[in-house]
C-alpha cells in the first residue's frame, strides 16, 4: 500500500491479494483472478489482467478473464510475452488512454 500511496492511486485500488495470503495459491493458478472477480463483482470475460510474467499472463488465461495485458517494462520480454498476450504496452502509463478509449 505504501507505492500506491506514493503514487497518488491508492483510492483507485478496492483490493489486493497477494501470493503469501493466506489461502492465496501461486500464479498461474486462477485462484487469485477468480476471488478478486467475485469479491467486485465482475464477471471473469470483464476483467483484465496486466502483467509482466508468463505466470501472470497464464493466470489471467486460466481464469478466462477478458483480456491480458503484456508490460514490456518489467521481468518479461518481448521474446516472452508476446505471443500469449492480447496487448503489448511498452510501461503501465500506456493503460490509461487505452482504456478510455484514446490511445495514439
Amino acid at each position: 500500500m505504501v507505492m500506491l500511496r506514493w503514487f497518488g492511486v491508492e483510492e483507485l485500488v478496492d483490493i489486493i491479494v497477494c501470493g503469501d495470503d493466506p489461502g492465496s495459491k501461486p500464479k498461474p493458478h486462477p485462484h487469485n483472478a477468480i476471488l478478486i472477480c467475485r469479491v467486485l463483482q465482475v464477471e471473469p470475460e470483464n476483467a483484465v489482467m496486466v502483467g509482466d510474467t508468463l505466470a501472470d499472463l497464464g493466470m489471467a488465461r486460466a481464469a478466462g478473464l477478458g483480456a491480458a495485458v503484456g508490460v514490456l517494462s518489467g521481468v518479461g520480454g518481448l521474446d516472452h510475452l508476446e505471443s500469449h498476450a492480447d496487448i503489448l504496452i511498452p510501461h503501465v502509463g500506456s493503460l490509461l488512454p487505452i482504456f478510455l478509449g484514446n490511445e495514439d
